[in-house]
């Protein structure tokens, strides 16, 4: 195997190599003592660990589409380097999502700090992690309790197995602009069925994610959109109508898996009807 390039910051505390970044927080927000440790010990294993995994994976071990599992059944699982799933989870025990959650919240500003470090590692995983923060952060604001108390703590946890989250709006006619979303929520009993093509899903297989699509008979554009959330299997782990039709090639993220999904009845649960969808 090709040794890995070195630079002169692996290794480093990149909280503590940033003195600008120490002094602003100071001076805006309340950095404690206990809050600066934390996030010395975080810049400490991101300049380190979560660095040359980056390299790795970029070099030598990108994600890889398994339509198929070891029986033939369709189960469109992706692989990834098993070093980028750890460091995935130990992420998340680390508390870049659940800290922003729970009976004693820590301030949003305080993971926000951990992802600009983080990102200065390995953006491919500062990418999943934050849609996951964000889809966490609509169904503790925007769900029906039901949804909320169901879903929210599986995104939440600290124990390495939380699912992770991916948001799911880019169609390939409409490109950015979310408002020609032609994917069609479909009233079923208990939910939605979601029928349509999104054009670049990443982090497709973290277990959570939320789509735009317009119900049966709703107006054109933005006005007309709900929001709904898709678990990638159903409740006896059975794929959920989702099909990962490939993979993208990207220059860059190369560590994060992006595909093309069809959905084809995919059930969902409607976190916001139209006009709020959007």
């Amino acid at each position: 195997m090709m040794p890995l390039r070195t630079h002169p910051l692996r290794g480093v505390d990149l909280f503590r190599h940033d003195p600008n970044l120490g002094a602003a927080l100071s001076h805006r927000f309340r950095l404690d003592a206990a809050r600066a440790d934390m996030l010395s010990a975080f810049g400490t294993w991101v300049g380190s660990v979560v660095d040359e995994e980056a390299e790795y994976t970029d070099r030598f071990a990108r994600p890889v589409l398994e339509p198929y599992d070891d029986g033939g059944r369709l189960r469109h699982r992706i692989r990834v380097n098993p070093a980028w799933q750890e460091v995935s989870r130990e992420l998340y025990r680390r508390g870049f999502v659940g800290l922003n959650h729970g009976a004693e919240p820590e301030p949003y500003w305080l993971t926000f700090v951990m992802g600009y470090l983080l990102s200065q590692a390995d953006v491919s995983l500062h990418c999943p992690a934050t849609m996951t923060g964000a889809v966490a952060y609509v169904l503790a604001g925007h769900a029906a309790p039901a949804v909320r108390e169901r879903y929210l703590p599986e995104l939440v946890r600290r124990d390495g197995h939380e699912l992770t989250g991916g948001t799911w709006a880019t169609e390939r006619h409409g490109g950015s602009d979310v408002g020609a979303t032609t994917t069609v929520a479909r009233v079923v009993p208990g939910g939605v069925a979601l029928t349509g093509l999104k054009w670049f899903a990443s982090n497709p297989d973290g277990g959570l994610a939320l789509a735009t699509a317009r119900p049966e008979g709703a107006g054109p554009g933005w006005r007309g959109l709900g929001l709904y959330l898709v678990p990638f299997v159903d409740d006896n782990d059975r794929p959920n109508g989702i099909d990962i039709r490939r993979l993208k090639s990207k220059l860059g993220t190369c560590g994060v898996p992006t595909g093309e999904l069809t959905l084809a009845d995919a059930f969902a649960l409607e976190v916001a009807p139209p006009p709020q969808g959007f």
